[in-house]
């Protein structure tokens, strides 16, 4: 299985030289941002779920568990989303 980033989660707008929006923006500069991934966005949320939901501590190695769960848990989604995508296309 192949992991993606699920591509931008919120693409930003950017002005072209004769001040039209465009959209959807990707690669590097100063005029081209494609926001975060959607991977780091479903993480972000699953993270924030779980530590407002228990009693949790400080510790480094409870963190960083915490956060590999919570990219497991994105990755997963991502994959049933392809999955899906795939399964209606055919």
């Amino acid at each position: 299985m192949t992991r993606t980033n699920g591509g931008p989660a919120f693409p930003a707008f950017t002005i072209d030289p004769m001040r039209q929006p465009t959209m959807p923006v990707n690669g590097p500069g100063p005029e081209q941002c494609p926001g975060m991934s959607l991977r780091d966005w479903f993480a972000g949320q699953i993270l924030s779920g779980r530590m407002a939901s228990v009693a949790w501590t400080s510790s480094i190695e409870y963190i960083e568990n915490e956060v590999r769960v919570a990219y497991c848990m994105a990755d997963a989604m991502l994959a049933e989303r392809d999955r899906l995508t795939t399964t209606t296309k055919e």
